[in-house]
């Protein structure tokens, strides 16, 4: 019985060009913050954190749950993610530009708009691509995988971002979505990558990020 939910519950993560682009930019970026490390301390150390998460990730899905390759629309998947990066990237440039002046945080030499938007898609490799998945094989529930990896993913932000009891909450909360999300859309990575930036996003929007 136990053998026969293991197998049931034990399926691949879905990857496809948009989860790599996203990780792919992710990772770049971060590397490329870190090298403000003797301008920056905290910057460098959260940037190479974000790089080491998504590895993380990555590594520990392909070993404990697998990785599937998925071909197809990979021509149309393109198209989606450079129109999306467009979008976030000309989102970015006109908030800084319209804000910077009256921003209370620090906004060079990583905007944090960016860094949160990219943030957001390395958490969803280690916390939904790899936790959540391998939760849900070890206990055969989706509803334990998906409390338990969203009350670590609000513990996380509440010790790394020292949010209130309230902000963890609502990243919990999120959290809890987006891991629905992800099983319903059959562990898909990008859909919750893509999903996770654009809440990162509006919060930053709405002086929340």
């Amino acid at each position: 019985m136990m053998e026969a939910a293991y197998r049931e519950h034990k399926k691949p993560v879905i990857l496809n060009t948009i989860s790599l682009m996203w990780f792919t930019i992710a990772a770049v970026i971060f590397l490329w913050g870190f090298t403000f490390v003797d301008q920056s301390m905290a910057l460098a150390v959260k940037c190479l954190g974000a790089v080491a998460m998504g590895l993380v990730g990555i590594v520990m899905a392909g070993l404990t749950v697998g990785i599937k390759w998925d071909v197809r629309s990979s021509i149309t998947a393109m198209g989606q993610t450079i129109y999306l990066l467009g979008i976030a990237c000309f989102a970015t440039m006109l908030i800084n530009a319209l804000t910077q002046k009256f921003a209370k945080f620090e906004t060079l030499p990583m905007p944090r708009s960016l860094f949160s938007v990219l943030l957001g898609n390395m958490e969803e490799v280690f916390f939904r691509g790899w936790l959540q998945s391998f939760l849900l094989v070890f206990t055969g529930s989706l509803f334990l995988a998906v409390i338990i990896s969203s009350g670590c993913f609000g513990v996380f932000h509440g010790a790394v971002y020292g949010l209130d009891p309230v902000g963890i909450l609502v990243v919990t909360l999120v959290s809890f979505l987006l891991g629905f999300v992800f099983h319903m859309g059959e562990r898909q990575l990008h859909i919750t990558q893509t999903a996770h930036g654009v809440v990162n996003l509006l919060s930053y929007l709405g002086g929340k990020g």
